[in-house]
């Protein structure tokens, strides 16, 4: 009995001290891989990323969360957008994958910017859509990552739709004039929330678009 019992414990020490081998030594090893090709910006893993993203994108519909749940339409928006700024940057890496992967940027964006992906906000504010309330003053700041994501696409996308430019235009606008009441520094993202994160989005969209169409907003970016 006492030899059956060793003879268990025996194995489960071995057991464990393989285990944390595999967890301390393989996974590790498994997972970093291709690190240093990451490291080295190999365009050849760059590329298979992006084919990812493209396929992501490239569907009937977009990735929009269930009503009623703010965190998961803001992920949903932030996914579209942080799609089209990853593809955008390799667009200015590799300025031979442009025509491949500008339109798909476009895409992106444009997905980040629908009224079905900013329902979250339109809700947290009682009813108000950003886009439609452009002449108030309330902040709406979490859109500021869509207008971002349009900005970039403005900067690699010969081919980016003049409406939506239009768009963007006004929301920038509206964005710089509100920033430039502010006592602050601050513009609300929900009724009674400001936060320094989204504002910083905010102003990072309005140099994006300073970049894409040479449009100067030295005076509010300087606030």
């Amino acid at each position: 009995m006492a030899e059956t019992r060793t003879r268990r414990w025996a194995i489960r020490a071995l057991g464990l001290a393989c285990g944390l081998l595999v967890v301390r030594l393989v996974v590790p090893w498994w997972c970093g891989r291709d690190a240093a090709a990451w490291f080295r910006g190999d365009p050849e893993i760059q590329h298979q990323l992006a084919a990812e993203l493209v396929a992501f994108e490239v569907v009937d519909d977009p990735h929009a969360a269930a009503d009623g749940d703010r965190f998961a339409g803001e992920w949903a928006l932030v996914t579209h957008q942080m799609v089209a700024l990853g593809l955008a940057q390799l667009c200015l890496a590799h300025p031979a994958w442009q025509a491949e992967l500008a339109p798909v940027v476009t895409r992106a964006a444009a997905n980040s910017f629908l009224p079905e992906m900013r329902d979250f906000g339109t809700r947290a504010w009682k009813g108000e859509d950003a886009m439609a309330s452009l002449a108030g003053d309330h902040g709406h700041a979490y859109l500021g990552y869509a207008a971002l994501a349009l900005g970039m696409a403005r900067l690699v996308d010969p081919a980016f739709p003049p409406a939506l430019a239009a768009q963007h235009d006004a929301l920038i606008a509206a964005y710089e004039r509100r920033l430039l009441a502010s006592g602050t520094g601050l513009i609300e993202t929900y009724p009674g929330e400001a936060y320094p994160t989204d504002v910083a989005a905010v102003a990072a969209a309005i140099a994006m678009h300073g970049r894409a169409t040479h449009t100067p907003h030295a005076r509010v970016l300087r606030q």
